[in-house]
């Protein structure tokens, strides 16, 4: 899980250190949509890009560590997420403050974030149920 985490985020880093240095006549990739049709007969070339819909949402628990005053972000003690990585402290993006409105130091939670092109977004908190 660990190695799928690390290829993940090499793959991104990868695509911003090459898109600095890109060919100049060469336009970068959209995703506006389908790349207009080609007006010369030669050969179109397959770009393949990201589906839109290429974002994956977890949900998993954990104890916050800490919240920035702005509310962009947080850092969580987490549980392992299951096809995802295992078990660690990371920081996350957070959606909007209105997430995080409310949520403390020590807080136990569940949490869901996706993973898409923004990175690694959290876009629910809630309190974890005690069981």
């Amino acid at each position: 899980m660990r190695l799928r985490f690390l290829a993940f985020w090499m793959a991104g880093l990868g695509t911003v250190l090459l898109a600095g240095c890109g060919a100049p006549d060469v336009p970068p990739p959209s995703s506006a949509g389908p790349a207009p049709a080609a007006t010369s007969q030669a050969a179109p070339v397959d770009t393949p890009s990201p589906p839109a819909d290429s974002a994956a949402t977890f949900e998993a628990t954990g104890v916050v560590r800490s919240v920035t005053p702005s509310g962009s972000h947080m850092v969580i003690r987490h549980d392992d997420i299951p096809g995802f990585m295992d078990a660690m402290t990371m920081a996350f993006a957070v959606a909007a403050p209105s997430v995080v409105e409310g949520v403390q130091r020590n807080d136990a939670i569940r949490f869901r974030f996706v993973v898409g092109t923004q990175g690694v977004v959290v876009q629910h908190v809630e309190p974890a149920s005690a069981e």
